[in-house]
């Protein structure tokens, strides 16, 4: 599926078109968690894809938690927040091991259809001021 390699190439791609974004989108501080069955889940990299302005990013620590942070077109920055507004959110496991070309990759800890960046079933609702969400996956 996606090794550590691919997940550094999307990251820096999609930052650098984040970069490309037009200033008078407004921002918001989000933290959250992520929950798999119910269970907060550590070692998961999150990407929140706004309709207008810079994607948001974020990696879940040991107990699930996180901090959405997005690189500021003016600065050229990262800072910590998200665009206001609806987003699709993608979460890939940045834990899955690397499988050598021609092998089949064992299933991961997470569904693939998560991990994919225009069919994510994820959706989230970022509101103005300061916020904590939950990131639920079946």
């Amino acid at each position: 599926m996606i090794s550590r390699k691919m997940l550094g190439a999307v990251a820096t791609i999609t930052l650098a078109m984040a970069g490309c974004s037009g200033p008078g989108f407004e921002t918001a501080e989000v933290e959250g968690v992520v929950k798999v069955k119910g269970q907060p889940m550590g070692g998961l990299f999150l990407q929140f894809l706004p309709e207008k302005g810079p994607t948001s990013i974020g990696e879940t620590d040991d107990e699930g938690r996180f901090r959405l942070q997005y690189r500021d077109p003016k600065t050229n920055t990262m800072k910590d927040g998200a665009v206001v507004g609806r987003h699709r959110v993608v979460v890939m496991d940045a834990k899955r091991p690397d499988v050598p070309q021609g092998e089949t990759p064992k299933p991961g800890r997470i569904p693939d259809k998560y991990s994919d960046m225009v069919n994510s079933p994820l959706n989230q609702e970022i509101r103005s001021g300061p916020q904590s969400i939950e990131v639920k996956i079946d």
